[in-house]
């Protein structure tokens, strides 16, 4: 019962002008989070009891969170944002779409993928991405099959907010879950709390489990933690979400056992976080450290704000035209246009704003909605420079002409500047009104030398940075820069396949590029030449028997396009370029959409954990990069990211998902790589552009088994869909690099990085032989090949974490493999006494003698006994004893019962001769 529901108001505010700008960033106030932004996916048809059921859940939730969170926080204002499709009628004010895709918590459908979760980074303590709900389970509430969906969230906000991770089996070996490990020479099964009281059930033959010789229950046997009347536990919330009575995270500084962390069992939280547990993560977050618990009867209901994403979008580009744009206010011209042609959306209202020290509205806010408003609007596109430069003045005449036709809430400036602001009025000036009313701020740095307080704008209103540096002979960057943040405007995404440099000169007069067209995209496919002179230059596409060619004239500004009628055909392309008169100098880019209307695509997203680095040559600056169809990961894909600094420099890095170093978790579709000091080579401004292509990659689909039990434990069917050849392009926001001293030594100090995947893959119980298994790092972070291996091992488990240099070292002289390859290592466990237990650790060593971190912790004990499990069942939990003894101990007083009975009829029949009517 919900009794908190029933006296308490839900506050919801529908409608008004000022829009507080601090929601796009979480915060807490007086113990309350302020700023959770929850966006409903424009795939939901309309139901506004869907954002009633989204409310209660919240509330509950909130409740739930400051019990386990012991009154610390709680949720206090909440915005929800429904999609542009759903009614209006002047209920809601409009947001831009960009703050949606951004959410904190998103609420959509996906049919492949029923269950909740946190995309993250994968880092123990590090913030993530965002959570996922589907709407079914949010309608279906606590009958969805995984608990108290109060619970539930607060358990995906442990993994975003705080991240932590699961305890219960995650840890995988040979594909299958590690459910059970070895601890005072037996089995124990993976669980937070050691006293947890459950049964130990095969889930497949739904019976009594069976044990291999070496004493190791068989692949289908589970711990079944109590969940039904009998279940007392209340810890641990990333453990057993599903239990009706769970409220509380695991404590290892807690002297209460409910809540008594188990830092031994192979785990997420535990292989991750070093085996600390929940709450001394979260006692590190800034969200603990700058609160103080409040009273156990505080108001803990949420206030509500609905905002729809805007139906027509407002866009404003304001173009820096001081003297110092005189040599690329062409340029920027060409590829403005381009934009307008073929990246903003239909029935979208844009305007032009040029400023230098004083700035002017070129054309109001237009309606685009044929190709003829598009070239209309790229006539306006300013092509002279001279003055000083004021951006608050452009900015300032980009929020009147926003605001010259109607609510300006959810309208976008596009910024595009190369110096520093030396008249008035400043950004600081027009910065409050621009947050004030909603509006995001995209900025574009053309050159090192563009006041960084653009980045700091754009952040601040939810917007991205990029950088462009005029420096770079063949960069595509700006193109990208002003594609990318427009990409996703509406629901209907444009899907950027490629973007390339072009120059005839290098290939004898003919450019040729190649690109593929994915089973998910086909429709309005468009190839697009961005160059200063298009007289008679001719673009060339081909597929099959396909051929498609434009001429370019000499009016032509900013590019010419083929565009590939109906729904392009699956498979590769050629593109020709070539000119009789001029050398063609330019970008070509590649844009699609889904092959059908709300279809899953493969959509890629860059992340970056800082924008500004602070460089230091043994300091780790991580690249993260999503690669997902629908929720769904995409493995096996090739990630490069390459890498522009303000010179026109430029390096690469391959990306991997194969758990090593950046990369925690191996095919979940997040590439990660470490950015390292040979790849930086100066300081300022940095531009990353990652190309995605995919030619023997897959898409996993995970189907949960049948019983909740399963989904509540994470064990899933895994199947892979081949999705053949495709090509993607994205672009980061823009990373400023300071302090770079360039060394020849910079990359000697750099370590192996930690080994987060050892594991206990075979035991033989007659030799007391171990065999470990591993994936192995590199002798830069992640990166090359380590030249050795550090094994240790302790019966003590706070020796060999805080102390791995003082304990006793297992002898190997295996010579590691490369980063990313499966590595194996068997030792003999010569030890006294059955019952002990041993902790092994591995650390890895390079050329320069610098050793890594230690790996997670992996147990090993003696077992002397294969058939522990059918003749000790007491040894798993109070709960099993307790069952087991109060059996025996009714067995044993039926027994009496029955011969005392015995005994009392025997002696009356001895008396009476025979039974008696009415007799008991």
């Amino acid at each position: 019962m919900r009794l908190f529901c029933c006296v308490q108001t839900i506050q919801i505010i529908v409608f008004g002008l000022f829009i507080d700008s601090v929601f796009l960033t979480i915060h807490i106030q007086q113990n309350g989070y302020k700023g959770i932004v929850v966006s409903i996916s424009d795939k939901v048809s309309e139901d506004q009891l869907l954002l009633s059921t989204i409310q209660t859940w919240l509330t509950e939730a909130s409740h739930k969170m400051y019990i386990a969170t012991k009154y610390h926080v709680y949720l206090k204002e909440i915005t929800i944002i429904i999609p542009s499709t759903w009614s209006n009628n002047g209920a809601y004010s409009y947001i831009s779409s960009s703050i949606a895709k951004n959410a904190h918590v998103k609420i959509g459908e996906y049919p492949d993928y029923k269950s909740p979760f946190a995309r993250t980074y994968g880092k123990c303590g590090k913030e993530g991405l965002y959570i996922h709900f589907t709407t079914d389970l949010v309608k279906a509430g606590d009958s969805g099959g995984y608990g108290n969906l109060g619970i539930v969230f607060t358990h995906e906000w442990g993994h975003y907010r705080w991240g932590i991770f699961d305890e219960y089996p995650t840890v995988r070996e040979n594909d299958q879950l590690v459910k059970f490990y070895q601890y005072d020479g037996k089995y124990e099964p993976v669980r937070c709390i050691t006293n947890m009281e459950g049964d130990i059930y095969d889930l497949k033959n739904r019976g009594e489990c069976s044990v291999d010789n070496n004493g190791k229950p068989d692949h289908n046997c589970h711990f079944r933690p109590h969940s039904d009347h009998r279940a007392t536990a209340k810890a641990s919330i990333m453990g057993h979400a599903y239990i009706k009575t769970m409220s509380m995270f695991c404590d290892g500084e807690s002297s209460d056992p409910a809540t008594y962390h188990n830092r031994f069992a192979p785990n997420n939280q535990n292989t991750r976080c070093s085996g600390r547990s929940a709450w001394e993560i979260m006692r590190q977050h800034s969200d603990f450290k700058n609160t103080v618990p409040s009273s156990a009867t505080a108001n803990t209901v949420p206030t509500f704000r609905i905002l729809q994403v805007t139906q027509q979008h407002k866009i404003c580009l304001v173009v820096d035209v001081s003297g110092s744009m005189g040599s690329e206010i062409r340029q920027t011209r060409d590829n403005m246009a381009s934009l307008i042609k073929y990246g903003l959306p239909n029935n979208s209202y844009v305007g032009i704003v040029k400023f230098s020290s004083t700035a002017t509205l070129v054309k109001g806010l237009t309606l685009i909605s044929t190709d003829g408003d598009r070239s209309t609007l790229v006539s306006y596109l300013p092509t002279t420079t001279g003055g000083s430069t004021s951006i608050g003045a452009g900015l300032q005449t980009a929020y009147e002409a926003l605001s010259s036709n109607g609510n300006v809430n959810g309208s976008i400036i596009y910024l595009a500047t190369d110096g520093q602001e030396n008249a008035p009025p400043s950004i600081a000036d027009v910065q409050p009104t621009l947050l004030s009313n909603g509006i995001t701020v995209h900025s574009l740095a053309i050159s090192n030398a563009a006041d960084p307080k653009i980045q700091d704008l754009a952040f601040a209103s939810g917007g991205k940075s990029y950088f462009y540096s005029a420096s770079s002979a063949n960069s595509t960057a700006l193109l990208d820069a002003l594609t990318e943040p427009f990409k996703d405007l509406s629901s209907d995404a444009l899907i950027r396949i490629k973007s390339v440099h072009v120059d005839t000169k290098d290939q004898n007069g003919v450019f040729e590029e190649k690109f593929y067209i994915d089973g998910t995209v086909g429709r309005e496919t468009v190839v697009q030449l961005i160059a200063e002179n298009l007289r008679d230059v001719n673009l060339t596409v081909s597929h099959e028997d396909d051929v498609y060619t434009i001429i370019g004239a000499s009016s032509d500004v900013g590019g010419i396009a083929v565009k590939i009628p109906g729904i392009a055909g699956i498979g590769e392309y050629m593109i020709w370029i070539t000119s009789s008169i001029n050398r063609v100098v330019g970008t070509i880019s590649i844009q699609s959409r889904a092959r059908t209307i709300n279809a899953d695509v493969i959509q890629t997203d860059v992340m970056t954990e800082i924008s500004n680095f602070n460089f230091t040559s043994n300091l780790p600056f991580p690249l993260y990069v999503s690669v997902l169809r629908g929720a769904n990961p995409v493995i096996r894909a090739t990630v490069i990211a390459n890498i522009e600094n303000q010179n026109g420099q430029s390096s690469s890095l391959l990306l991997k998902d194969n758990a090593v170093g950046a990369d925690v978790e191996a095919g979940d579709g997040i590439y990660s790589g470490y950015i390292l000091p040979n790849l930086i080579t100066a300081n300022g401004r940095h531009s990353i552009k990652v190309i995605i292509a995919g030619y023997n990659a897959a898409v996993v689909i995970s189907k949960p088994v049948s019983t909740a039990l399963s989904e509540a434990y994470g064990e899933v069917e895994l199947q892979e869909e081949s999705i053949g050849q495709f090509m993607r392009v994205n672009l980061a926001n823009e990373v400023v690099v300071s302090n770079y001293v360039q060394s020849d030594s910079d990359v000697d100090v750099i370590p192996p990085s930690p080994i987060l995947t050892l594991h206990l893959r075979k035991v033989d119980t007659d030799n007391n032989t171990f065999t470990l298994g591993w994936t192995a790092v590199g002798d830069d972070f992640d990166t090359g090949t380590a030249i050795a291996y550090d094994f240790r091992i302790s019966a003590d488990y706070t020796k060999i974490t805080t102390f791995p240099d003082q304990q006793e070292v297992l002898h190997s002289e295996q010579i590691p493999n490369e980063a990313g390859s499966e590595e194996s290592f068997s030792f003999k466990l010569n030890k006294e006494g059955t019952h002990s237990t041993y902790f092994v650790i591995v650390r890895a060593i390079d050329d320069f003698n610098n050793t890594g971190d230690i790996s997670n912790v992996v147990t090993v004990s003696v077992i002397t006994d294969p058939s522990w499990l059918k003749e000790k069942p007491s040894i798993w939990s109070s709960g099993f004893r307790s069952t087991f003894l109060i059996g025996i101990s009714a067995g044993v007083a039926l027994i009496l019962i029955v011969v005392l009975v015995s005994c009392v009829i025997y002696v009356r029949k001895r008396r009476g001769g025979g039974s008696s009517k009415g007799s008991v």
